[in-house]
């Protein structure tokens, strides 16, 4: 172990943003899949130790973080399960939070939950406290949708579970959510994982992330080939970053990875420094290529706040030469665990219907419109899924093809897909110059999404040239929800018509992340 005391840490602190993490290393079952430093079903009083020791972290911090108050852009509160905790010591772990972090600063509050919770007795009291404490975003892992699996990995949800959970957070004024899927964890298949994956589209979260899990000792074989687990990724990058309109956030290919955001306000800078708190939590700093890891067991965290110091168990550079060895691991790993023969894949209707629509996307970028038109058509014959009419409807907006918004119907979409196909239909009226049309769509979209930025960026354009003043109330809208840095409106104005001909997912990424890849896959799956 290495001892750092205060000074040398505010030396390593850059200006870089900063996110500051807290670990709570409880659930209500330890998953089989997990690698995270987590006990499942443990007392309440090791909790409230912890908490306490915990507590003592964070005010060694607190000089630290008002230093760097204003750099300080989000809090995560991650585990484990954080809401295995009771109500009161979720409480205690609010208060300890906001009273040694100026929130002045703050633009996103999230929590890490697990949907069974709903089944906890103080479960509405949470969720309340999450709000009334200002929780922007709550995340969980659903890793999958298939039951059969939840058994198999020791996992303590239900499918009702995360269903019932995701209508209540909603019903409790929380618009922004996000969840994690899992490839390869024990027992499944590549049908299981495309199932799931469609049930995805069919909620489309603001946020999720895909996880190809790393061997652990309890998991030895994995049943998806690594060329299906590598088609997997394409088609989830397919179908999300070039028709659903969401961006990839981040990925880590070496460590089989990738983040969708949907586009609805928030602060997407990658550039960002990482604070970890609590037993086994990581400390990024990227400047200095550097990460600190917290002790791994709690005899030795407990003794380290005890010593007064920041002791951390590693400290390791963080750079591309790391990524590559651990890449290179990976696939020796790989071929050695992959023990099950995979030669006789059989794709259920789900995989198939994905593959093609997949395909079609593809044709769609390499401008083979009719290949595409033709593709879409043809999945319904394995799947009858709105997917299928609304890349058929986005393609004929595309082509400029004549389409009259009030005899579409998409009642079945979800909630931000029906944003999506109000905004390339209202910049389309746009382009034509028809801008009632184009505002009596944009007003739509707001009910859906009031934090689209597509449709603000598009209301500024239009409002710049009838009614100045809501121009810019939409533009200081705008600002507040992303790190878009325009100097002014009419710089913002000047950008977006440079670029309202693009299609919309790059306009918003080279607008609100200038430093995002913009590549477009054209190779076949």
């Amino acid at each position: 172990m290495i001892a750092i005391n205060k000074v040398k840490m505010l030396q390593m602190l850059s200006s870089n943003k900063k996110i500051i993490y807290i670990h709570i290393p409880f659930c209500e079952k330890k998953c089989l899949f997990c690698m995270y430093f987590s006990i499942g079903g443990c007392g309440e009083s090791l909790k409230d130790k912890y908490l306490i020791e915990l507590s003592k972290e964070f005010s060694k911090y607190r000089p630290i973080f008002n230093a760097i108050r204003k750099n300080i852009i989000a809090v995560h509160i991650g585990g484990g399960s954080p809401s295995s905790l009771t109500y009161e010591q979720l409480n205690f772990l609010f208060k300890m939070i906001q009273s040694r972090i100026d929130f002045k600063y703050i633009k996103q509050f999230s929590i890490e939950v697990n949907p069974c919770m709903v089944r906890d007795s103080d479960y509405l009291k949470k969720l309340r406290l999450f709000k009334n404490r200002g929780i922007t975003r709550i995340s969980f892992g659903v890793q999958t949708f298939n039951e059969r699996l939840y058994e198999i990995n020791n996992m303590s949800q239900t499918k009702d579970d995360i269903y019932n959970f995701i209508r209540d957070i909603k019903e409790n004024g929380f618009k922004s959510y996000s969840f994690d899927l899992l490839l390869n964890i024990v027992g499944q298949n590549i049908n299981d994982y495309y199932s799931s994956l469609l049930e995805t589209i069919n909620i489309l979260p603001s946020h999720f992330a895909l996880f190809n899990t790393h061997p652990t000792r309890s998991c030895k074989v994995t049943q998806i080939s690594d060329a299906d687990s590598e088609r997997c990724f394409s088609v989830l990058n397919y179908i999300f970053s070039y028709k659903l309109g969401y961006i990839e956030l981040a990925n880590n290919y070496a460590f089989d990875w990738s983040h969708f955001c949907f586009i609805e306000g928030g602060k997407y800078s990658l550039d960002y420094d990482v604070i970890g708190l609590g037993v086994s939590s990581h400390s990024i700093f990227k400047e200095k290529d550097i990460v600190l890891v917290n002790p791994h067991s709690f005899k030795k965290y407990y003794s380290a706040e005890e010593e007064k110091q920041f002791i951390f168990e590693k400290k390791t550079q963080f750079s591309n030469k790391n990524l590559d060895r651990v890449a290179h691991k990976r696939i020796i790993v790989n071929n050695t665990i992959n023990i099950k023969k995979h030669n006789n894949v059989v794709y259920g209707n789900e995989a198939k219907y994905l593959h093609v629509i997949t395909e079609g996307i593809r044709e769609e970028l390499n401008n083979n419109f009719d290949a595409a038109e033709r593709l879409y058509s043809e999945s319904a014959k394995f799947r009858n899924h709105y997917l299928s009419e609304f890349c058929l409807l986005s393609l004929k907006i595309k082509n400029r093809k004549k389409i009259d918004y009030r005899q579409i119907n998409i009642s079945m979409y979800p909630d931000l897909a029906k944003a999506k196909i109000l905004y390339l239909l209202s910049r389309c009226y746009y382009q034509k110059k028809e801008i009632q049309a184009s505002l009596h769509i944009l007003k739509e979209i707001m009910r859906y999404n009031p934090n689209d930025l597509n449709a603000l960026s598009l209301l500024v354009l239009i409002y710049d040239d009838i009614d100045r003043k809501k121009a810019r109330q939409y533009f200081d809208r705008i600002k507040d929800l992303t790190n878009a840095s325009f100097k002014n409106l009419t710089e913002f104005v000047i950008y977006c018509n440079a670029l309202i001909h693009d299609e919309s997912d790059i306009f918003l990424k080279r607008l609100f992340i200038p430093n995002s890849s913009l590549r477009i896959i054209k190779k076949p799956l």
